[in-house]
């Protein structure tokens, strides 16, 4: 006998952002974690021997990476270091304020899900020295062994954290069987399976796999966001997760991030590396190369 799902648990029912409003989508049924539940998400990260590391400790491999750069002066490099710190402190006011923003809109959103929201902060900081300090930035992490290797740990961290919230608080699924291990997790074999099914399914109902979001990440991500929501917003969840999804750009990302997540923030900016400051052989948006898997909504990288 399969185990049962806490009977006090609140659900509610989704459909990853990628395939909405296409019709035989199929819908999730996932619940708010209880308080139990965080102690067995906590033991299951715990034996799975994860390696991972903080925003600052990949900072500080990287201003070490800047100051072995070969071919450029004391002088260059420096000045790469002290801009460096200054656009993280600016991002750390910004995050700062983004999360007074997204309070503010969490609570105008509850009283009423059509309002027009305050407009998004934004960062402190030039935007010809940011675009620069990113290049360098996005250079070392493409060419860096070590801090690919650091980053492609937290990757693998991101993906599991939220794979097993999935498997704590996924209540059932639309056309799918979900077999469960004999504390009521979805097994991962199934959520393997579960994986695999949700890609056909995609294709079958005609969404392009190539600019389309990938909704198994979606579902992961949805899981965690569900499963660390705090006790004040959890009654107006269902209703936010609606109107978060009519905004647009950074408005509907920021507001969508607004429970604790494990994944940490990447600069998208793509700006070139000046050649007589910081010579490099390539650069990439990428902090490792391609055909590793992210659990979006939040990319691993220093930036």
């Amino acid at each position: 006998m399969s185990p049962t799902i806490p009977i006090e648990a609140k659900t509610f029912e989704y459909v990853p952002e990628s395939l909405r409003g296409i019709e035989g989508a199929p819908k999730f049924t996932l619940r708010y974690g209880t308080r139990r539940d965080k102690h067995t998400y906590k033991a299951e990260i715990a034996g799975r021997g994860l390696v991972s590391y903080s925003d600052e400790e990949i900072r500080e491999a990287m201003i070490e990476e800047m100051g072995r750069i070969p071919g450029n002066s004391e002088e260059a490099k420096n000045r790469a270091i002290d801009t460096a710190r200054r656009y993280w402190a600016a991002n750390r006011a910004l995050a700062a304020e983004q999360k007074l923003w997204r309070d503010d809109c969490m609570a105008v959103l509850a009283d009423d899900p059509e309002a027009e929201l305050p407009p998004a902060p934004k960062i402190d900081f030039d935007p010809d020295e940011q675009a620069w300090i990113v290049g360098i930035m996005q250079t070392l992490q493409a060419n860096s062994t070590v801090i690919c290797n650091m980053n492609k740990a937290n990757v693998r961290r991101d993906f599991i954290a939220s794979e097993v919230a999935l498997s704590v608080v996924l209540v059932g699924v639309e056309g799918f069987d979900l077999d469960r291990d004999a504390e009521g997790l979805v097994e991962r074999r199934s959520l393997a399976a579960l994986e695999e099914w949700l890609g056909d399914r995609a294709e079958e109902l005609g969404v392009d796999s190539l600019n389309a979001g990938d909704a198994y990440a979606e579902l992961r991500n949805m899981a965690f966001m569900a499963f660390h929501l705090p006790k004040e917003t959890e009654k107006n969840f269902a209703s936010l997760l609606l109107a978060t999804s009519a905004l647009s750009g950074s408005q509907a990302a920021a507001v969508a991030d607004a429970s604790t997540s494990p994944m940490s923030e990447k600069s998208t900016e793509t700006p070139s590396t000046p050649a007589d400051t910081i010579s490099s052989e390539k650069s990439s948006t990428s902090p490792c190369p391609a055909g590793e898997d992210s659990a979006s909504p939040g990319q691993t990288g220093a930036p």
